[in-house]
Protein backbone atom coordinates (compact mmCIF):
# COMPACT_ATOMS: atom_id res chain seq x y z
CA UNK A 1 0.00 0.00 0.00
CA UNK A 2 3.10 2.23 0.33
CA UNK A 3 2.78 2.80 -3.40
CA UNK A 4 -0.66 4.48 -3.43
CA UNK A 5 -1.12 8.01 -5.75
CA UNK A 6 -3.34 10.05 -6.76
CA UNK A 7 -6.40 7.99 -8.86
CA UNK A 8 -5.70 4.91 -7.32
CA UNK A 9 -9.29 4.14 -5.62
CA UNK A 10 -9.05 2.62 -1.82
CA UNK A 11 -11.25 1.39 0.33
CA UNK A 12 -11.03 2.74 3.74
CA UNK A 13 -12.74 2.25 7.28
CA UNK A 14 -12.06 4.91 10.38
CA UNK A 15 -12.72 3.62 13.56
CA UNK A 16 -16.43 3.02 14.42
CA UNK A 17 -17.28 3.93 10.91
CA UNK A 18 -18.73 2.56 7.65
CA UNK A 19 -16.38 1.33 5.10
CA UNK A 20 -15.76 4.06 2.54
CA UNK A 21 -14.05 3.78 -1.25
CA UNK A 22 -12.86 6.97 -2.72
CA UNK A 23 -10.16 8.22 -5.26
CA UNK A 24 -7.13 9.99 -4.31
CA UNK A 25 -6.31 13.07 -5.34
CA UNK A 26 -3.21 13.92 -2.86
CA UNK A 27 -0.91 11.89 -0.86
CA UNK A 28 1.06 14.16 1.74
CA UNK A 29 3.69 12.94 4.56
CA UNK A 30 3.05 14.79 8.18
CA UNK A 31 5.18 14.28 10.67
CA UNK A 32 6.69 10.90 8.80
CA UNK A 33 3.04 9.53 8.55
CA UNK A 34 1.53 9.36 5.26
CA UNK A 35 -2.18 10.65 4.87
CA UNK A 36 -4.13 10.48 1.86
CA UNK A 37 -6.52 13.32 0.58
CA UNK A 38 -9.56 11.42 -1.40
CA UNK A 39 -12.86 12.51 -2.64
CA UNK A 40 -16.06 10.35 -3.40
CA UNK A 41 -16.46 10.68 -7.79
CA UNK A 42 -20.12 11.96 -7.36
CA UNK A 43 -18.75 14.38 -5.07
CA UNK A 44 -18.38 18.09 -6.12
CA UNK A 45 -15.12 18.29 -3.47
CA UNK A 46 -12.34 16.35 -1.47
CA UNK A 47 -13.56 14.99 1.59
CA UNK A 48 -13.07 16.92 4.97
CA UNK A 49 -10.39 15.00 6.64
CA UNK A 50 -7.01 13.13 6.11
CA UNK A 51 -7.31 9.61 5.40
CA UNK A 52 -4.31 7.89 7.10
CA UNK A 53 -2.60 4.88 5.52
CA UNK A 54 -3.77 2.78 8.54
CA UNK A 55 -6.99 3.00 7.82
CA UNK A 56 -6.36 2.04 4.29
CA UNK A 57 -8.01 -1.66 3.46
CA UNK A 58 -7.06 -1.86 -0.04
CA UNK A 59 -6.57 -0.97 -2.75
CA UNK A 60 -9.33 -1.22 -6.13
CA UNK A 61 -7.65 -3.44 -8.79
CA UNK A 62 -11.18 -3.70 -10.97
CA UNK A 63 -14.75 -3.35 -10.81
CA UNK A 64 -17.61 -4.15 -12.63
CA UNK A 65 -19.85 -1.49 -13.98
CA UNK A 66 -23.23 -1.05 -12.90
CA UNK A 67 -23.55 -4.33 -11.30
CA UNK A 68 -24.35 -2.45 -7.67
CA UNK A 69 -27.32 -1.20 -9.07
CA UNK A 70 -28.16 -4.93 -9.36
CA UNK A 71 -27.13 -5.91 -6.05
CA UNK A 72 -29.16 -2.85 -4.32
CA UNK A 73 -32.26 -4.50 -6.81
CA UNK A 74 -33.61 -6.76 -4.12
CA UNK A 75 -34.04 -3.75 -1.20
CA UNK A 76 -36.25 -1.82 -2.68
CA UNK A 77 -40.29 -2.36 -3.13
CA UNK A 78 -40.34 -2.04 -7.03
CA UNK A 79 -36.99 -3.87 -7.41
CA UNK A 80 -38.55 -6.95 -5.35
CA UNK A 81 -41.82 -6.80 -7.70
CA UNK A 82 -39.46 -6.75 -10.73
CA UNK A 83 -37.31 -9.74 -9.60
CA UNK A 84 -40.23 -11.63 -8.68
CA UNK A 85 -42.48 -11.02 -12.23
CA UNK A 86 -38.86 -11.99 -14.00
CA UNK A 87 -38.75 -15.15 -12.45
CA UNK A 88 -41.92 -15.49 -13.00
CA UNK A 89 -42.13 -15.20 -16.68
CA UNK A 90 -39.12 -17.35 -17.02
CA UNK A 91 -40.79 -20.41 -15.42
CA UNK A 92 -44.13 -19.24 -17.95
CA UNK A 93 -41.60 -19.52 -20.63
CA UNK A 94 -40.04 -22.73 -19.69
CA UNK A 95 -43.30 -24.55 -18.67
CA UNK A 96 -44.70 -23.07 -22.43
CA UNK A 97 -41.16 -24.91 -24.28
CA UNK A 98 -41.32 -28.30 -22.60
CA UNK A 99 -45.41 -28.36 -23.08
CA UNK A 100 -44.77 -27.50 -26.94
CA UNK A 101 -41.96 -29.82 -27.48
CA UNK A 102 -44.05 -32.43 -25.43
CA UNK A 103 -46.73 -32.17 -28.28
CA UNK A 104 -44.17 -32.35 -31.27
CA UNK A 105 -44.32 -35.57 -33.25
CA UNK A 106 -41.05 -37.55 -33.25
CA UNK A 107 -39.53 -38.28 -36.57
CA UNK A 108 -37.54 -41.41 -36.87
CA UNK A 109 -34.57 -41.41 -38.10
CA UNK A 110 -33.67 -42.18 -41.72
CA UNK A 111 -31.68 -45.94 -42.39
CA UNK A 112 -28.38 -45.79 -41.58
CA UNK A 113 -28.72 -42.21 -39.57
CA UNK A 114 -27.50 -42.30 -35.55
Amino acid sequence: LNALQPGDVVTFQAPNTAVITHRITRVEQVAGLTYLETKGDANASPDPDLVPLSWVIGRVVFSVPLVGYLLALPSSPLGIVAMASLVLCLLVAHAFLLSVRAGSPRRPLAPGAG
